[in-house]
């Protein structure tokens, strides 16, 4: 990665000699504001079956936008905490939902790996 500090001048500038660099930061910040306003509805309104459920299909999505997915596994090594964090959930919580979500088989989490299982059933949970 490099990057380049500007002044706002100098960022004006280049922004008008590269219209697509234009585009690309507009549609970061408007998939970000749509990022932030899932974040707000998940923390308000959500289950916690399916905060934890859209958790793990996001991370899926962006994992297999990097070409990072093998087969119906991907890296997982989020610990309890960090999902409990990133969900507004307690450890204890997630704990519990990830183990229902095994028991009912959903996914399989080995190995710091992440297995779906019924991929289309963790949607529906997500919706």
């Amino acid at each position: 990665m490099v990057y380049r500090k500007l002044k706002l001048g100098e960022l004006r500038t280049v922004l008008r000699n590269r219209p697509e660099l234009m585009f690309r930061i507009v549609t970061a910040l408007a998939r970000e504001r749509d990022a932030a306003d899932h974040l707000a509805l998940d923390l308000g309104r959500r289950t916690s079956e399916q905060r934890i459920a859209r958790l793990i299909l996001a991370l899926h999505a962006r994992l297999t936008d990097l070409d990072m997915i093998r087969g119906t596994r991907m890296d997982f090594p989020l610990r309890q905490r960090q999902i409990a964090d990133a969900t507004g959930l307690t450890p204890v919580h997630v704990c519990k939902v990830l183990r229902a979500l095994t028991e009912d088989g959903y996914l399989r989490i080995e190995d710091r790996s992440l297995v779906l299982l019924d991929q289309p059933g963790l949607q529906q949970i997500a919706a």
